[in-house]
């Protein structure tokens, strides 16, 4: 079951892998019992392999805390029905944000009042010409260790702006009890230009971005940021990264102009001068995409190549700029790219290295809607909503996902995977109003919260079954899980391999199925380390749920 709880007006759905018949509800103080229902058989889900039974009671609207048994089988996790059941767990994803920052002191609110001391405060050197220093202190670190990459700083930036855009009445100053708590400006907002910021320190004078920003070698976990005092590596400058920048900073700018207008103008002028950069260096540089250097004893930390094509990446670039300045030259850009690259009813999902859904809605969200192009990308929208829709519709937990290979496996990520299809069918919901984006989107927030095949909750300081042991380098440092960390979920993508993680390639020889392929360890990298756009997706979905 979920283990946070459920709105009142929405579904409500257990699942056991156990033969249960009945079920009953009982109000976890009092231990009365409320609510009584049947369950049913509902077949083999062949990605956990285990029998479903279902069991539905959404009808039952009361608000309170309960616990749910099924007879013969066990009990549920306490879980709650109410208008704000969501709150508390939006509130810890979106302030992991200011966990992760680098370069000045975190101030954690846990019973030891913990202060993480600053660190990375040291000028970055050019990998390529190692003369040149620059300042490109701050930032978020994008996973469990000490990197900061633009591609998914830029993902992240854009989940968040529209976390914020869905529910500005609840993202408001002083949300997220951070420093900049209490100064006019939303608290989400406030996060997310500590970001921009940063990404601002890596555009060259001449318009294009640098990739990354690294130490050589990945730090021992439990390192702490002011104990990591390696030199620090600046990578690129590539065509890809300039163009997330562009998306992002466009974005940014459009989105906190009403909040500050100084920074907005920031954003905008850079976004625009990155732009006429990839404009004036329309081919792939370098040539082939960006790759780590050449390999040597060390691994040059992330996974992040972008290699291939970035046809994509640019038509997000354009899509914002166009949201930002309404120039019809680059509208034209958008559509010339659009017609070069499409996808064939083919389904791209949204994640870090593939943002075509979000170029196409934030054209459909400026262009005239009467136009020939209007029309061609709103039905390409819909397809690839629909394929969503068609693959939960065909699984028993109601998740889009199934399988260890193709466009919905449970890859490494998949939770983001999921909480990014939740926001594209909220988004589709947005444009077309069918209620069956908006239940969809709301069932796979379900998946994430604990109605999965291991009962388990993807995300630490909550619910029964939360993440507990995350490969996290503050996490590890203090010996409990920092709150609001989502998971990186179930890694059945055997081909893909695992990065040389020990704990998950043991599943995988067991033959574990792909759902169940995850353990909550510090040691599984694959499946149990924090990502900013992990988290940035989610917090986007969970946002509009809540009150």
């Amino acid at each position: 079951m979920n283990q946070i709880g459920y709105l009142p007006s929405e579904e409500k759905i257990v699942y056991s892998s156990e033969a249960a018949w009945k079920f009953i509800i009982r109000n976890s103080l009092s231990g009365e019992e409320v609510y009584s229902g049947t369950m049913g058989y509902s077949g083999l889900d062949d990605d956990t392999g285990m029998d479903i039974y279902v069991g539905d009671f959404t009808d039952f609207k009361e608000s309170g805390s309960y616990i749910l048994e099924t007879e013969g089988v066990g009990e549920s996790y306490p879980f709650s029905i109410g208008e704000r059941v969501y709150n508390d767990a939006l509130t810890l994803a979106a302030r992991f944000f200011y966990l992760q920052r680098s370069g000045i002191d975190i101030t954690m609110d846990d019973k030891n009042s913990t202060v993480t001391e600053k660190g990375h405060l040291q000028d970055a050197v050019l990998w390529d010409a190692q003369a040149v220093k620059k300042d490109v202190h701050g930032g978020w670190y994008d996973a469990g260790d000490f990197g900061r990459y633009i591609p998914t700083a830029a993902f992240s930036v854009n989940q968040l702006l529209y976390a914020f855009s869905i529910n500005p009445q609840f993202h408001t100053d002083g949300s997220l009890d951070i420093p900049e708590s209490g100064n006019g400006i939303p608290d989400l907002l406030d996060e997310i230009k500590w970001e921009l910021s940063w990404m601002l320190k890596m555009q060259t004078d001449e318009g294009s971005v640098y990739h990354k920003v690294t130490t050589l070698d990945y730090p021992e976990m439990g390192t702490v940021p002011a104990d990591n005092s390696e030199p620090l590596f600046i990578f690129g400058p590539t065509s890809s990264d300039t163009a997330y920048f562009t998306a992002a900073l466009a974005r940014g700018a459009l989105i906190l102009e009403p909040y500050d207008k100084d920074f907005a103008y920031r954003c905008r002028t850079a976004a625009l001068k990155s732009y006429n950069w990839l404009k004036e260096n329309p081919n792939q540089f370098p040539p082939g995409g960006f790759q780590n250097p050449l390999k040597s004893k060390y691994p040059m930390q992330g996974g992040y190549d972008f290699i291939g094509s970035e046809d994509h990446v640019r038509m997000w670039a354009a899509a914002e700029i166009f949201a930002l300045a309404g120039e019809d030259e680059v509208l034209n850009d958008f559509e010339k790219l659009f017609r070069k690259s499409k996808v064939n009813g083919d389904f791209v999902k949204m994640d870090w290295s593939e943002p075509y859904g979000l170029a196409l809605f934030a054209y459909l969200n400026t262009a005239d809607t009467k136009g020939v192009l209007y029309k061609e990308v709103l039905e390409n929208f819909k397809k690839q909503a629909d394929l969503i829709v068609d693959v939960s519709q065909q699984s028993l937990f109601h998740t889009a996902l199934r399988g260890r290979s193709g466009d919905f496996a449970y890859v490494w990520g998949s939770n983001q995977v999921v909480s990014a299809n939740g926001l594209e069918l909220l988004m589709a919901y947005a444009l077309f109003k069918n209620q069956i984006y908006l239940r969809t989107a709301y069932r796979q927030l379900q998946y994430l919260l604990g109605s999965n095949g291991l009962s388990k909750i993807f995300l630490s300081g909550i619910g029964g079954n939360p993440v507990e042991y995350p490969h996290h380098n503050l996490s590890i440092h203090l010996k409990q899980a920092v709150g609001g960390i989502v998971g990186e979920g179930p890694n059945g993508a055997v081909e893909e391999g695992s990065g040389g993680d020990m704990v998950l390639s043991k599943l995988w020889n067991k033959g574990v199925p792909p759902a169940l392929c995850y353990e909550d360890n510090s040691e599984s990298w694959a499946t149990n380390e924090p990502t900013i756009d992990a988290n940035a997706s989610f917090t986007a979905l969970l946002s509009y749920f809540a009150r």
